[in-house]
């Protein structure tokens, strides 16, 4: 399996990063003594803090675990395919770290 974190807002797909690969090279890297500190990980908080301050775009970020084939480039192609789509698929079977779909986020003013 690998794990993506995945950020998107109403304009389309922003950010696609693995999890995995990078964890595991940096865990190997401290377990043969050599520096660890040079790993690309995708850091959550600060791409949280992105779509807060832009909430106007609606911003939403997933993790999610795909088989092992696939790829950053695939995700991006089923993406440019077909958006919308996409997201709903990624909403069904990811874990949803920030952000909720665009109709389900503006509530009722009257009631």
């Amino acid at each position: 399996m690998n794990r993506f974190v995945v950020m998107w807002d109403m304009y389309g797909l922003e950010y696609i990063a693995p999890i995995d690969e990078p964890l595991k090279k940096r865990s190997w890297a401290l377990l043969k003594g050599e520096p660890a500190n040079n790993f690309n990980l995708p850091n959550l908080e600060i791409l949280s803090i992105r779509a807060r301050v832009n909430s106007q775009r609606n911003y939403e970020i997933y993790v999610i675990d795909v088989e092992e084939d696939v790829s950053a480039n695939d995700l991006i192609k089923m993406f440019k395919a077909n958006p919308q789509s996409s997201a709903n698929l990624i909403r069904e079977r990811g874990h949803c770290y920030f952000g909720e779909p665009l109709s389900t986020a503006r509530k009722p003013v009257i009631t």
